[in-house]
């Protein structure tokens, strides 16, 4: 099922689609992670399916009704800046919005402290937390009323490589344990590669592709390129002298190696000494980063 579903979703500001009729499918379950540009339409997007800005065309449903309202509730986000009162305790913070909710009767505030990290802050005031606890306090607020589906805008933007791994492992750890479903903008790509399922790249308010992370990995995945004179001699060549199983010959007659890429050398040296010409070998592939550098058109 899907959580989320966009049909030609649409926000003109000015007379430009800053967001340009979105096809997005979030499934249930998805760690989605959501790329692009400053500016390219991501935190729009998030704020109209949170109910924080309206659409100017199309629209969404949430968990597979058009009852928004409804879908909404099973929602929590955290768009832009933590809201975060700077002069109250992790505590009285998330008191405050649990009364605000409507849910003060049911949640356990010292379960969620300690669900997000943050069990033994005592009486120090959110003004004094560093941006990584600031961050793991808003998740908590976003957590009350136990949703369903979280939309977290840039959770891990400013932080220090500790309090990114923070962020990563409590997003797996709430994903594993609560079965929550995860749409998160980032541009930090190295760790959505690390806890996206899902992906889809929006650039300048257009989504240009969808894929999983499974389909990722085979798009960026290295290969040592091969190219012979006779392409099945040559597998065969391979498979005998050097136990190559993972071995596709493309269109062009060229060969992909995905495997033993150290034992290249031996590799050209078994096919010239069975009589295969050689005229090129390389090890070639993309790096994650650059894909989607380039789908998102460039620096």
């Amino acid at each position: 099922m899907d959580v989320l579903t966009t049909s030609g979703l649409t926000k003109t500001y000015r007379g430009k689609n800053v967001v340009d009729h979105v096809n997005m499918h979030v499934e249930k379950g998805d760690i989605y992670g959501f790329i692009g540009k400053n500016g390219a339409g991501k935190t729009t997007l998030m704020k109209m399916v949170c109910g924080l800005t309206r659409a100017t065309e199309g629209g969404f449903t949430l968990f597979g009704s058009n009852n928004l309202g409804a879908g909404r509730k099973k929602i929590g986000c955290v768009i832009e800046q933590p809201a975060l009162y700077p002069g109250m305790t992790a505590k009285e913070n998330l008191t405050y919005y649990s009364k605000m909710q409507g849910c003060e009767k049911t949640t356990d505030i010292n379960a969620l402290l300690n669900l997000v990290g943050l069990p033994d802050t005592g009486k120090k005031k959110a003004k004094k937390f560093s941006l990584g606890m600031k961050q793991r306090l808003s998740v908590a607020i976003a957590l009350l009323g136990d949703p369903e589906f979280l939309v977290l805008d840039e959770p891990m933007n400013g932080l220090d490589p500790a309090g990114i791994r923070e962020i990563r492992e409590l997003l797996l750890e709430l994903h594993a344990k609560k079965q929550i479903t995860i749409l998160m903008s980032s541009h930090i790509l190295g760790e959505l590669g690390k806890i996206a399922t899902k992906y889809g790249i929006i650039n300048s308010g257009v989504l240009v592709e969808e894929f999983s992370a499974e389909e990722l990995e085979n798009r960026v995945k290295h290969y040592l390129h091969i190219a012979v004179n006779d392409s099945e001699k040559a597998k065969k060549v391979l498979a005998e002298k050097c136990n190559v199983t993972e071995c596709k010959v493309l269109e062009d007659q060229t060969l992909c190696i995905y495997e033993q890429f150290e034992r290249a050398a031996l590799m050209n040296q078994a096919l010239v000494q069975n009589d295969v010409q050689v005229s090129y070998l390389a090890v070639e592939g993309q790096d994650m980063e650059m894909y989607f550098v380039d789908r998102m058109g460039g620096y």
